[in-house]
């Protein structure tokens, strides 16, 4: 949530929410829906880490055991209140409860899937996808995702301090093939710094093309040539894309590789600038540049993986978050033509988040950026 000043409570029906400064609406609403209502009394008597280990909210579940690391245990609440009556259909859950477990290699998820011990995974590669959707006891479905994916240059040290050579690293990169060929099409391209998603989307920005020659050329115009190497730091599950983006870079000329990190050993190096390129992403599940340009590209943001920092920008972001949509539209395109041009991402793509689930799963649906909104969901017998 922004910074709040004061909540009140004038009836039993509203809440008042005094904010210290303007925010833009999506963030203070989305903002809202990522919170969860709970009994002030007992937060009180336990405390915040009494209720993580034992959470009491509002909804159509109750919280029977587990833990995030291994599994959670829920069972219907049947006092639960229905639900609005603007998101039908409105009642008590149908299941009669929910079980999540954390399965960390897809092998094994997929495994289970098929023997039937769960009924829905999440995170499908292409490969499996594929070959579930020949199963006909599974469903698979696709949704488009929010978490945009790029290659952060570090803008602090040679080469990619030349604006020049960042430059020819988009042009140098066939983006579009990768998405057709390995993503299954599982992709939409971004553009810029900025996901077509937004609402700020500025649609005249053109995606850099394929152009070999040209990256070359610029290239040689930073005076760098293609006789440099670099290292594209990326973890375990980005490897065949990490991979394949170094074989073309290689087809350039250069002398690219690949190195695999786990994330928070990766993170910390990276936010030191400590690295040279990193095959990240970054959600963007409030759909406003100010939940991914700020925390990533604003001087000293922490996901500032390129170590990127431009006193204009800064200056407009700070703008932006404040800005009625009317300003935010021109500010927030202003920011993405310095972005394009500057160039401190490799801009990729935006991939659509694929999951499969059992057949006999009634009124599923894969909610936005992961959830499982699953109290109108049930088995069929």
């Amino acid at each position: 949530l922004p910074p709040i000043a004061e909540i009140t409570a004038p009836d039993d029906q509203t809440v008042r929410i005094v904010l210290e400064s303007p925010v833009p609406e999506a963030i203070l609403l989305s903002g809202l829906v990522h919170n969860q209502i709970v009994p002030k009394a007992y937060v009180e008597e336990v405390g915040g880490e009494g209720l993580a280990a034992k959470p009491i909210g509002a909804g159509p579940f109750k919280f029977v055991e587990g833990d995030v690391s291994d599994r959670i245990v829920l069972e219907r609440y049947d006092d639960y209140y229905g639900g609005s009556p603007d998101m039908p259909p409105v009642g008590p859950a149908k299941a009669d409860g929910v079980v999540f477990r954390v399965i960390p290699e897809l092998s094994s998820r997929l495994a289970s899937l098929k023997a039937g011990d769960v009924h829905i995974v999440q995170n499908l590669n292409v490969d499996s996808a594929r070959s579930l959707r020949t199963d006909p006891n599974i469903v698979v479905k696709s949704y488009e995702g929010t978490r945009t994916t790029w290659l952060a240059m570090n803008v602090t040290r040679p080469p990619f301090d030349n604006k020049l050579v960042r430059q020819a690293m988009n042009y140098g990169l066939d983006v579009q093939s990768i998405i057709d060929e390995v993503l299954g099409g599982e992709a939409v391209r971004m553009t810029g710094a900025v996901p077509p998603f937004s609402q700020f989307y500025d649609d005249s920005l053109q995606p850099y093309p394929y152009d070999p020659d040209k990256a070359k050329q610029l290239l040689e115009e930073a005076g760098v040539g293609t006789n440099f190497q670099f290292v594209l730091d990326a973890q375990e599950p980005d490897r065949a894309v990490a991979e394949i983006i170094v074989q073309q870079y290689r087809q350039l000329g250069l002398d690219a590789s690949v190195r695999i990190w786990e994330w928070p050993v990766l993170q910390e190096a990276t936010l030191k600038g400590e690295r040279q390129m990193l095959l990240g992403s970054w959600g963007n599940s409030f759909r406003h540049p100010v939940d991914l340009i700020n925390p990533t590209l604003m001087t000293g943001g922490r996901g500032n993986y390129s170590q990127y920092s431009n006193p204009e920008l800064d200056e407009l972001l700070e703008r932006g978050a404040v800005a009625s949509k009317e300003e935010a539209a021109e500010i927030y395109k202003r920011v993405q033509q310095i972005l394009y041009e500057d160039a401190p991402w490799v801009f990729l793509w935006v991939p659509n988040e694929v999951e499969a689930g059992s057949a006999a799963l009634q009124n599923w649906e894969p909610g936005p950026d992961g959830r499982e909104l699953l109290a109108d969901t049930w088995l069929a017998s």
